[in-house]
């Protein structure tokens, strides 16, 4: 016992009371979800890191207390929802990323210096050899991810950030989930009804700020159902190509009810559930080429 504990004195701690980590290790960085309920939090503490406009979540490692039916990964930030949380109800999770991300949407990026926001100015059309529009939904208790793989837009970012405006278009007849027979059906009129609807349409109507966060709202069309929606939006960088032109990177998400659009294919399964989740989440990787 005396060797164990010697050898365990000569190896550095890395835990949230040393404020040692070694690169990359026990931590998760995710894209924002709607927080725990606050009994979650409460018996989940964490140890916050800020640095330079990023924050780090680190869950406080063996030992927290859990919520009965609640089983978080040891390095299962915050804000991110547990193993099995939502599975019944259709809630998401979204796609955890091993990059930081900013405290706020932009907060780090747009708003940091005058010279950033005179690159960000002007207008800018996406690049979809170098973007993805994707999608998430479960199926039973899983998820199935998906893409679009045809679409178009333009970003016109004005002096102010507040007075841009975002315009898209997307080929529903592109999706492709990996599985020829399931974009069949999703084209079907069960889903998307790709022959007499081919076009998703989304026009942006105001970009706001919330809680230290922004936010493109706007009308969002699929199967000519057109329903409001909101985006929280990140940016992600400004910077010049082998060409020398100027390119920007951005991430967005958002989450729709798809019967509210009128995509109700579905089938039953045992105890009365539905096959496949109502909710959808929306998840864009956006690189964009600004106008000469």
């Amino acid at each position: 016992m005396r060797g164990t504990e010697r050898r365990w004195r000569r190896t550095p701690r890395t835990g949230p009371a040393t404020g040692l980590r070694p690169e990359g290790r026990g931590l998760r960085l995710c894209v924002p979800v709607p927080p725990l309920p606050a009994r979650v939090l409460a018996d989940a503490p964490v140890t916050h890191r800020r640095r330079a406009g990023w924050d780090h979540r680190v869950d406080a490692g063996p030992g927290t207390a859990r919520p009965a039916g609640q089983s978080l990964a040891p390095d299962m930030a915050v804000g991110c929802f547990p193993v099995g949380h939502g599975a019944e109800s259709g809630d998401l999770p979204t796609r955890c990323c091993h990059a930081p991300r900013p405290t706020h949407p932009m907060e780090s990026n747009m708003l940091a210096t005058s010279v950033e926001i005179d690159q960000l100015t002007g207008v800018w059309q996406i690049d979809p050899d170098h973007s993805e529009v994707g999608f998430c939904v479960r199926h039973l208790m899983t998820r199935v991810r998906g893409a679009f793989t045809r679409f178009s837009g333009t970003i016109t970012v004005g002096d102010e950030p507040l007075r841009s405006s975002v315009r898209a278009e997307i080929d529903t007849t592109s999706v492709d989930t990996r599985n020829s027979e399931r974009d069949k059906h999703l084209r079907a009129t069960d889903f998307l009804d790709s022959d007499n609807h081919p076009t998703a349409y989304f026009k942006s109507a105001r970009i706001s700020t919330k809680d230290g966060r922004y936010l493109v709202e706007g009308a969002l069309t699929i199967r000519g159902q057109v329903r409001r929606v909101t985006f929280d939006l990140f940016l992600l960088g400004v910077d010049t190509d082998a060409s020398g032109g100027t390119r920007a990177g951005f991430r967005a998400y958002t989450r729709i009810s798809r019967s509210k659009f009128g995509v109700t294919g579905n089938g039953p399964v045992a105890g009365g559930r539905a096959l496949i989740g109502d909710t959808v989440l929306l998840e864009l990787e956006i690189q964009a080429v600004k106008d000469d």
